[in-house]
């Protein structure tokens, strides 16, 4: 009898751990689908709301800047407050901007909705991770959580456009946010049922001013990238640039001496980290600029409406899955380095391939569509494996915000850049620039790797 009610106990415990592990990896759904749901729809929705490229570039900038600069403060308010609280709060708040997004009647105003959308996610994800490392404490059961938890980010982002392609060519571009408001609510009841608040932890410090300076930093950067289709040698191109590179150094100088600060700069002594970030941002960079322009191409150039656009790239988030697979078992075999090298290189070689049949049929298209997603795909999870272990235990969580911010701002960066671009050179210019981008990471890659598991490169 003991041993069939130690048996029933565990699997009533494995249950209630799938409910947690569901209820956070709903909520992380919704916040990262929502970085690449708007591509296919941003044709639509400039053509009702009378916005040009450069406003619909802020559609997505918008978010994923705001979502990467306060990544890492999201986590410290997690650790400070308590880390279901602030889940909830990002959901709710996401859910409520979601509204306003949907019932914009003009650009500026979805723009804003946006910015807050950045801001709830900022709080959602970090939280999400901290609530699953505190729901599963045995190690195994924790990796396997964290596994599929990534990989449910992964389908979200892939999925992404095919999504806003079916909803916009049937029901128009507001259920594409609209949609987000009861995936939110369920969430948020689903967490307040399963899931237990964690103790805050004491003397969590805030760092106020790296905060506002990345902010700054980041937001002038990207609005001179976007700016650059006026000219790369517009002086509010050159100063809004130069303004983001002064606030990066303020950022760095403010980081060096704070007390608390929100990321302490020591750590990118690490080489695996310093050059996973770089890889990180370089990945998306080209995977989102790519896809920005790509989908405003097939719309705009090959005339396809919505819903066929989004289908089109279909292939594109399919091979993701297979990727991210793949990944895993060639970290065991092979180790990172030559999983990190073969993936961005792949991933090059696709964004390349765009460039050189921009003008080609749609079946010439296919293979570079699926050389980019499956490279994408099959770098991240090395990316994230090196950036956590290259530090100590106590700093993982750290380092996994770092890279997830690196990437959130290498999306706005490829937007920003390659939709600029796309302006002047078309199609063709943007995908060779993401190619360039990736090409670049080579380097780092090679770096930051370990060329057998648990062997130092």
């Amino acid at each position: 009898m003991q041993g069939v009610t130690t048996s029933h106990s565990t699997g009533a415990q494995g249950r209630v751990l799938d409910a947690r592990l569901l209820t956070l990896s709903l909520g992380f759904f919704v916040v990262i689908m929502d970085a690449t749901i708007v591509n296919t729809a941003n044709p639509t929705i400039g053509a009702q709301l009378h916005a040009g490229l450069g406003a619909l570039q802020w559609v997505l900038d918008g978010y994923t800047l705001v979502f990467a600069c306060l990544l890492l403060t999201g986590g410290s308010l997690a650790d400070r407050f308590g880390a279901r609280r602030v889940f909830l709060t990002g959901l709710l708040l996401f859910a409520l901007a979601s509204a306003g997004c949907g019932l914009a009647t003009d650009v500026t105003v979805l723009n804003l909705a946006r910015v807050v959308q950045g801001i709830a996610s900022a709080l959602a994800l970090p939280s999400s991770l901290s609530l699953i490392a505190a729901s599963f404490p045995d190690a195994t059961r924790r990796a396997r959580a964290i596994g599929i938890w990534g990989a449910v980010g992964g389908i979200a982002a892939s999925t992404g456009p095919l999504a806003g392609g079916v909803l916009t060519g049937t029901l128009g571009w507001r259920p594409i946010f609209l949609i987000n408001i009861p995936i939110c609510l369920i969430a948020a009841l689903l967490t307040i049922r399963t899931i237990p608040a964690p103790a805050p932890r004491t003397g969590v410090g805030f760092d106020l001013t790296g905060q506002l300076a990345l902010v700054l930093a980041s937001a002038a950067l990207v609005f001179g990238l976007i700016n650059g289709k006026h000219g790369w040698a517009d002086p509010l191109t050159l100063g809004s640039i130069a303004l983001g590179l002064a606030g990066f150094a303020v950022f760095g100088l403010v980081e060096h001496r704070v007390r608390t600060p929100m990321f302490p700069l020591p750590l990118l002594r690490h080489p695996g980290l310093r050059h996973s970030l770089l890889v990180g941002c370089a990945i998306n960079t080209g995977i989102y600029g790519v896809l920005f322009v790509l989908t405003f191409f097939l719309q705009h150039t090959r005339n396809l409406p919505p819903l066929l656009a989004g289908l089109a790239v279909a292939p594109l988030a399919a091979i993701t899955l297979f990727g991210s697979a793949f990944s895993g078992r060639a970290m065991i075999r092979f180790g990172t380095k030559p999983v990190l090298c073969s993936g961005v290189s792949l991933a090059a070689l696709g964004a390349g391939w765009l460039a050189a049949t921009a003008h080609a049929p749609y079946p010439v298209l296919l293979p570079g569509m699926v050389l980019l997603g499956f490279g994408v795909s099959f770098t991240m999870p090395a990316a994230t494996a090196t950036a956590i272990g290259s530090v100590p235990a106590e700093r993982a969580g750290l380092a996994s915000g770092a890279l997830n911010a690196s990437r959130q701002f290498g999306s706005a960066i490829g937007v920003a850049v390659l939709g600029s671009l796309s302006e002047s050179g078309g199609m063709a210019l943007a995908a060779i620039a993401g190619a360039l981008a990736l090409f670049l990471a080579v380097p780092s890659a090679l770096r930051a790797g370990r060329s057998r598991a648990g062997k130092a490169a």
